[in-house]
């Protein structure tokens, strides 16, 4: 049990030594973008997981997919700076001076789940919606799944493996949220 209790702790103490945001370079069908960012303003972004686990244990959770909370919240900060310095960059000046249609992004994390020792892979799940602010007009939504990787080699220390696998599955489904958005966007004008 003390044991136990000590890898806890050793877990969470390492996670949040990693609590520094890392900045995402995107690898998006860019051909979207520019519909994207002539057609929408995110005013507004918001992450939040689903339901969060209050005691904490570096294993996926069984039955309803749970967060564990340390894990939960990086996640979201993560996720959230990711879309802004994506959709909400100031030195974009590419759209200036059109008109564009103010919207707000919800990103609801449904799972985020983790396996693996030597090599760690984190899953996730996320419901996106894009919202009108002004008549409440749902304008797109869709649940993405991604996995992200990472090896021994890329980290010595088991917390940044975690953080790195946690990372690439937040960029690659963030990737396939914008690309998806972007082909919707097409697809409607």
């Amino acid at each position: 049990m003390m044991l136990k209790r000590f890898f806890v702790l050793f877990f969470i103490l390492g996670m949040m030594s990693c609590a520094s945001l890392t900045p995402l370079d995107f690898n998006i069908d860019k051909s979207y973008l520019p519909k994207l960012e002539s057609t929408y303003l995110f005013s507004d972004i918001r992450v939040k997981p689903a339901r969060v686990k209050e005691r904490v244990a570096p294993r996926e959770i069984k039955g309803e997919d749970w967060i564990d909370q340390p894990m939960g919240i990086l996640a979201s900060q993560q996720w959230e700076s990711s879309l802004a310095d994506l959709f909400q960059n100031p030195e974009d000046t590419s759209s200036m001076g059109v008109a564009r249609e103010s919207v707000f992004l919800t990103v609801e994390i449904q799972r985020l789940s983790w396996n693996g020792l030597m090599g760690v892979d984190v899953a996730t799940r996320a419901r996106y919606k894009v919202i009108n602010p002004m008549t409440g007009e749902l304008i797109f939504s869709t649940v993405v799944d991604s996995l992200g990787s990472a090896s021994s080699t890329e980290a010595f220390v088991g917390a940044n493996r975690m953080r790195i696998a946690l990372v690439n599955s937040i960029k690659r489904n963030i990737e396939v949220f914008a690309t998806s958005f972007g082909q919707h966007i097409s697809g409607r004008s």
